[in-house]
């Protein structure tokens, strides 16, 4: 019996030398915490709370490579003690599961959760105009249902014609297309398009039919603003434009007098004419020289000056004057009174226009005539050059004066100054404009318009 007992204790001792203490985790959640997390395919977030015995960090890993950035879990690291750590998860658009595992470790120990969110719906999306809609010239407003499941944008090609509002969604929606009335005599249209995520895009055009009556836009060719063989020239001003289109403006001639010094340039008046008030037009009560003033409207000044070439003695006090600038204006175009040489204001809207911007619309033309946009509008004058050129009528505006020496080239108009000097346009080809007054029998170019 002895001996037995003694075996029994040495095996007893054995057994407790040979086991080895546990070591306590220096991380542990709360009873009962569901180390699974599973969330919605939308939006969604959830919190999972720990203790760790001394400084922690966190690190996850995900299995969609092709969008790692579908979760967000935060705070990454903290102190010693209670904690917890929150997991966002974006809308999950497509329609597989996303999963991720978060690892916590704190000193030698780590303890790990999972994530897993649910797949996506499959992407659905209609719109209701499912075919190319037809609108009048003078235009449409209506709506186009959207029925989706995920977000979109819907763009219009050409914002000219067609606009869209609002521009995205998500969801069901609907979305206003305003189609903008046609002012011109040709037919046109624009395409909408809807581009959802994740599914196919719709789209529709917009076929809008044309305008009985052309409404002019700067820089059309006149009278067919389609037709460049009949093109007699190119407009420069619309008289109170909607959308950039009016039925009346003026025209600037695609024929020049001169196009080059070369040429031979023309003077305003060969003698020093001078006009009074006490001469009267006898079809007018007016005098000639009130008529020759005005600053605004040259046409009236140039169908004066044309029925007095040769000249009619009682109408001019040192004898009959003849005009060489508007003479060529007369054989040009015969009796069509509706070409003129432009009133020096005139002439400013045609510099403006050719700098890309509307006379009305500056500010301050001012006694320095500063013209805005010096160099930034190169571009628009190339564009007006192109036009004329495309209908051999050269560029709007000569560069060179005299011997070259200088990029200033005066060009006249038909507004008479005070002291009976006839007033110029200096044109600068980086856009300065000074207003001179010039004597009458100095030469200089033109250029011609018309009202339409």
């Amino acid at each position: 019996m002895k001996i037995r007992f003694h075996l029994f204790v040495s095996v007893l001792l054995m057994a407790s030398c040979g086991k080895e203490e546990e070591t306590p985790s220096t991380i542990t959640f709360p009873a009962g915490t569901n180390t699974q997390l599973s969330l919605a395919a939308g939006t969604d977030s959830k919190q999972i709370s720990f203790t760790a015995a001394s400084a922690w960090s966190l690190s996850v890993v995900e299995t969609r490579a092709d969008q790692p950035d579908w979760i967000m879990v935060y705070p990454s690291s903290g102190d010693a003690g209670a904690a917890s750590v929150t997991v966002e998860t974006r809308k999950n658009t497509t329609t597989s599961q996303r999963k991720a595992t978060v690892t916590i470790s704190a000193g030698g120990d780590s303890k790990s959760f999972t994530i897993t969110q649910a797949p996506g719906e499959v992407p659905a999306f209609t719109i209701s105009q499912a075919e190319d809609r037809a609108v009048v010239a003078t235009g449409e407003v209506f709506t186009v249902t959207v029925t989706s499941n995920t977000a979109w944008d819907v763009e219009s090609d050409d914002t000219a014609i067609a606009t869209v509002a609002p521009a995205s969604g998500e969801g069901n929606g609907s979305v206003t297309v305003t189609v903008k009335a046609n002012r011109t005599i040709r037919a046109d249209g624009a395409t909408i398009t809807f581009i959802p995520d994740a599914a196919a895009e719709k789209s529709f055009d917009i076929n809008r039919a044309a305008n009985s009556v052309h409404h002019f836009a700067v820089g059309d060719y006149w009278p067919d603003p389609y037709n460049t063989a009949t093109a007699e020239g190119l407009v420069f001003w619309l008289k109170e434009p909607t959308d950039g289109r009016s039925l009346h403006g003026k025209v600037v001639a695609v024929e020049e007098p001169v196009v080059e010094e070369s040429a031979g340039w023309f003077e305003w008046c060969n003698i020093s004419a001078v006009f009074h008030n006490d001469y009267q037009r006898p079809d007018l009560s007016i005098g000639v020289y009130t008529i020759l003033v005005n600053a605004d409207d040259g046409s009236e000044a140039s169908k004066l000056l044309r029925e007095l070439n040769p000249g009619i003695a009682t109408l001019i006090k040192y004898g009959a004057p003849y005009f060489p600038l508007f003479d060529w204006l007369d054989s040009r175009y015969e009796l069509d009174y509706e070409w003129y040489i432009p009133a020096i204001n005139e002439l400013k809207q045609l510099h403006a226009s050719y700098n890309g911007v509307r006379y009305e619309d500056i500010p301050d033309w001012g006694i320095s005539e500063n013209m805005p946009f010096a160099y930034s509008n190169s571009f628009a004058r190339q564009a007006f050059d192109a036009k004329l050129t495309a209908v051999d009528g050269g560029k709007a505006f000569a560069t060179t004066y005299g011997s070259g020496s200088t990029t200033a080239v005066p060009y006249w108009s038909s507004t008479l100054a005070p002291n009976n000097l006839n007033v110029v346009l200096s044109f600068y080809g980086f856009g300065f404009i000074a207003t001179w007054s010039i004597n009458q029998e100095q030469s200089f170019p033109a250029r011609i318009i018309r009202k339409f």
